[in-house]
C-alpha cells in the first residue's frame, strides 16, 4: 500500500511529554470545562424545555472529552519512572473521582434528565440506550434519596472509595517485592521474558529476581 493511500487519522496521537505542574493544570483545565457544560445546561434549561437534545447530548459529549483527555493524565501514574510525574498523575486522578462523584449527585441535573424521559421522545435505540442509562445512574447514584442528609452521606462515602481505591492502585504500582528463583523455579516463562530480570549477585549468584506484582 502507497503511502498516499492511508487514511488519516481523525486526530493526533497522544504525547507523553508533560511535567507534575502541566498534570495538575491540565486536570483543573478539563475539571473547569466540564463544569462549565453542566452548569450551561442547568442554567439555561427549564423542566419544560428540556429535550435529549439540549441535555442529555451535551452532557454525554462533556463526558467524552472528560475522558478523552484525563485518560492520557492518568496514564502517567501507570508506566512513568519520574515519582514526581507518578504521584502528580495519581492526583489527578483523585481530583477527576472526586468531580464525577459531585457532578453525578447534582439534583438540577437530574431532574432535567427525567424530565426527558417523561417527555418520552421518539429516539434511535442508541439514543434511548443512552438516556436510559444516564437516568439509571442518577438513581443509582442516590439521587432517588428522599433525604438531603442521606445523599450527602453517600456521596461522602462514595468520595472516600475512590480515593481509597486510588491509593492502593499507587502501591500495587509501586510494589517492588519479588522473590530470587532459580531458572528451573521458572519454567514456562518465555525466554525474553526471563532475558529482563534481574540477575543474582553473592548468595543469590545464578538465581533471577522475580517481582510479585506484575
Amino acid at each position: 500500500m502507497s503511502a498516499k493511500s492511508y487514511p488519516k487519522p481523525p486526530q493526533t496521537p497522544p504525547l507523553f511529554t508533560g511535567s507534575p505542574d502541566d498534570i495538575v493544570n491540565d486536570v483543573n483545565r478539563i475539571i473547569e470545562q466540564y463544569r462549565q457544560v453542566q452548569d450551561q445546561i442547568a442554567g439555561g434549561v427549564t423542566r419544560d424545555t428540556a429535550t435529549f437534545a439540549n441535555v442529555v447530548l451535551p452532557l454525554a459529549h462533556a463526558e467524552n472529552s472528560l475522558y478523552r483527555e484525563s485518560n492520557t493524565l492518568s496514564f502517567y501514574k501507570q508506566v512513568s519512572p519520574n515519582d514526581a510525574l507518578r504521584d502528580a498523575s495519581a492526583k489527578a486522578k483523585i481530583l477527576l473521582n472526586d468531580v464525577l462523584v459531585e457532578t453525578s449527585m447534582r439534583e438540577d441535573l437530574y431532574d432535567l434528565v427525567n424530565a426527558v424521559v417523561t417527555l418520552n421522545e421518539k429516539l434511535d435505540p442508541e439514543s434511548s440506550r443512552l438516556l436510559e442509562k444516564m437516568h439509571n445512574e442518577y438513581a443509582r447514584n442516590g439521587l432517588g434519596l428522599t433525604s438531603g442528609t442521606q445523599r450527602d452521606r453517600l456521596q461522602e462515602i462514595r468520595k472516600r472509595l475512590a480515593q481509597a481505591c486510588a491509593e492502593f492502585q499507587r502501591h500495587h504500582n509501586e510494589d517492588v517485592e519479588g522473590v530470587w528463583c532459580l531458572p528451573d523455579e521458572l519454567e514456562g516463562i518465555p525466554e525474553w521474558a526471563l532475558a529482563d530480570l534481574e540477575k543474582g549477585l553473592g548468595d543469590n549468584d545464578g538465581k533471577l529476581f522475580y517481582t510479585l506484582v506484575r
